[in-house]
C-alpha cells in the first residue's frame, strides 16, 4: 500500500530539470532560502509542498535545517532541524532521524469513501483522525470479490485521482474529487489516504 503513496512524492533530481527550474524562475540555489521562491517554482511544478533544507556547517559539527512551503501561498507549514557533531560519521544517522521527524509532522490518515452526494463525496475520517481543511486524499479502490486484496491507485487521465477536503468536521468530512472527470471512479467504499 505505501507504494501507492509515492505517487503523492516526487523528488526532482539537478539532472532531471531542477536546473531548468532555476533557470526559469530566475533563482539560484541560494535564492531557495527564501518561501517566496516556494511560489515561483510552484508555477512550473505541479508541486503542493516544497521542501527546503539548508547545511550549517558549525565549528563541531553539522546542522541541518528543513523546512516545508507551501507553492500555493508561501506558507511554512514545517519546519525541523538535526545536529550532528561527526560530520563525517554522523551525518546519515542524523539525517535519517530528520526524515522521521518530516514523517511524524505528516501523520499518515486513512478511511473510506462512505457515501457520495451528487458531485461530492463525504469521508469516515475528520478533524477527530487528523484530517484538515487543507488535507488531500489518494482513492484506492476497495478490490473485487475475485481480488479483495488487489487494491489499486485510481487515475484519471494517466493522473492520480485526489479527494480535496471542502467541509471539514469532528469525524466526517466531505470533498470534491480532482482532476476533472475522476468523479466517476470514485465509489463508495474506496480507500482513501492523506499525509
Amino acid at each position: 500500500m505505501v507504494h501507492g503513496l509515492i505517487a503523492r512524492v516526487r523528488l526532482l533530481e539537478r539532472d532531471e530539470g531542477w536546473d531548468y527550474v532555476l533557470r526559469e524562475q530566475g533563482l539560484s540555489l541560494s535564492d531557495l532560502a527564501d518561501p517566496a521562491a516556494a511560489l515561483r517554482i510552484g508555477k512550473l511544478l505541479p508541486a503542493e509542498l516544497l521542501l527546503m533544507g539548508t547545511l550549517f556547517i558549525e565549528p563541531k559539527g553539522v546542522t541541518v535545517f528543513l523546512r516545508a512551503v507551501e507553492t500555493e501561498n508561501g506558507e511554512i507549514v514545517f519546519t525541523s532541524d538535526v545536529y550532528s557533531p561527526d560530520a563525517a560519521d554522523g551525518l546519515d544517522e542524523a539525517v535519517a532521524g530528520l526524515v522521521l521527524k518530516v514523517g511524524q509532522g505528516f501523520p499518515l490518515v486513512s478511511g473510506q469513501v462512505w457515501k457520495r452526494q451528487g458531485s461530492q463525496f463525504v469521508l469516515n475520517v475528520g478533524r477527530a483522525d487528523g484530517t484538515t481543511e487543507k488535507s488531500r486524499f489518494l482513492v484506492f479502490d476497495a478490490g473485487s470479490a475475485a481480488e479483495p486484496d488487489a487494491v489499486r491507485l485510481c487515475k484519471a487521465g494517466g493522473r492520480p485521482v485526489q479527494l480535496r477536503i471542502e467541509r471539514l468536521q469532528q469525524t466526517t468530512s466531505t470533498a470534491s474529487a480532482q482532476p476533472s472527470g475522476a468523479e466517476a471512479l470514485v465509489k463508495e467504499g474506496c480507500h482513501v489516504y492523506s499525509r
